[in-house]
């Protein structure tokens, strides 16, 4: 059976300032999505590279796709407490997967990839399309995302999937968020991209490890 999740001590350390009153308005918590909402914690995660499907881009080979889990892993350094393995073993299970010869990785071969690096889970998605303009919005730079991505718990006797996570749908700056809602054409084309993939990044890490508000 595979262990408990282990409280964050970036929140727990917050949950008692609050408690202590110490802070005279302490901000939300929006709960993970994940694990029955106790989310990854810290344990440690394998963050794979996202494939690109509909350029014919395999885990590894897509540099947006490298873009995201960066991104995902930049914003969970600065909101969380992560657990992400570094070094020599870590290449070779990103270079065994890259070099993959099947067309799918299952949970068992994830498993038996990871044999032996003290890993809880591993973390994969796909971008499923990604585009800078809408049709019909002549002029104007809307980068938007849609992705899927999947937790799988290797850290038990049998692996599985713990998080089949539904399509995310990504858009630069809708809702209540402060930036522009779109760029002029004309405008920095990589940096609009690096927007859009730096932002669902940013949301695979809160429907993980939660976030204040």
């Amino acid at each position: 059976m595979p262990p408990p999740p282990r409280l964050s001590s970036r929140l727990a350390s917050f949950l008692a300032t609050c408690a202590l009153g110490v802070l005279p308005a302490c901000r939300t918590f929006e709960k993970p999505k994940f694990n029955g909402d106790a989310g990854v914690a810290g344990e440690p995660v394998l963050v794979v590279p996202f494939s690109e499907p509909r350029r014919s881009l395999w885990y590894g080979e897509s540099a947006n796709g490298v873009a995201v889990a960066e991104a995902f892993k930049d914003w969970a350094r600065r909101n969380a407490d992560p657990d992400f393995p570094e070094g020599d073993a870590v290449e070779q299970v990103l270079t065994a997967v890259r070099d993959w010869p099947g067309k799918k990785i299952t949970s068992e071969d994830w498993k038996k990839l990871t044999m032996g690096m003290g890993l809880r889970y591993v973390l994969y998605g796909e971008i499923e399309e990604l585009s800078l303009t809408r049709p019909g919005r002549i002029g104007l730079l809307e980068p938007n995302v849609r992705a899927r991505y999947t937790v799988v718990d290797v850290g038990g006797e049998r692996p599985r999937v713990a998080y089949p996570a539904p399509a995310l749908q990504v858009e630069y700056g809708t809702g209540h968020e402060t930036e522009i809602p779109w760029l002029e054409v004309g405008a920095d084309e990589a940096a609009a991209r690096r927007l859009v993939l730096t932002k669902l990044g940013a949301q695979i890490g809160k429907d993980l490890y939660g976030y204040y508000r």
